[in-house]
């Protein structure tokens, strides 16, 4: 799951002053009130420890179907919002074949980054969790998890990244735009996981 995080990046340069201003005054913040850790509902802040983006969606399909979309990175490539974006990019699968112990790392260009993933749990067919690790454009470490949730003969998909808070990630809570442009994506890869899970 590369983010495509150059995409991401702020360029004080291309946006004028103001945008210059507006960042360095958003920092100043993010390190004079650290104790502001939550919102009044008990969401995470730009000053929390931690960032969480979540989307969801419902699939006509059985928990199982999107299970299967899940598990095998190999099945990544049809669903995932970030597959297209190097279509040069190198991948490496090793491990299990799919379930936990399943690796998958890639290695692209400037928008695909480098990285690797891990699924490290899997309750089925209800939850999965992937430790998400990028090497490029800079080293963090995410958690992400899909919940499966049965309506009927429905799924509802709830996709969820949470990672640790870096200087980056709380000014770009703080001004709006990292849950805007990353839940853009999670929203891209939900409709094609949908697409792919109602087919099967």
């Amino acid at each position: 799951m590369h983010l495509a995080i150059d995409t991401l990046r702020i360029d004080p340069g291309s946006e004028g002053a103001h945008t210059t201003e507006a960042m360095t005054s958003v920092a100043r913040r993010c390190h004079t009130h650290v104790n502001s850790n939550q919102s009044t509902d008990g969401q995470e802040t730009p000053m929390s420890d931690t960032f969480r983006i979540t989307r969801s969606i419902t699939v006509e399909a059985p928990p199982t179907a999107v299970l299967a979309q899940l598990t095998d990175f190999r099945q990544w490539v049809h669903w995932s919002p970030w597959e297209q974006v190097d279509p040069g990019m190198s991948r490496e699968y090793s491990g299990a074949e799919s379930g936990v112990g399943a690796k998958y790392a890639w290695s692209g260009n400037k928008k695909a980054g480098r990285g690797a993933m891990e699924i490290t749990r899997v309750d089925e067919p209800r939850e999965v969790e992937v430790r998400l690790d990028f090497e490029k454009p800079m080293k963090t470490t995410n958690t992400v998890t899909f919940e499966l949730v049965p309506q009927g003969r429905s799924t509802r998909v709830i996709w969820t990244m949470v990672g640790k808070q870096t200087l980056f990630s709380r000014v770009g809570g703080a001004l709006g735009f990292l849950d805007k442009l990353l839940g853009r994506d999670f929203e891209k890869g939900l409709a094609q996981l949908k697409a792919v899970s109602e087919s099967r």
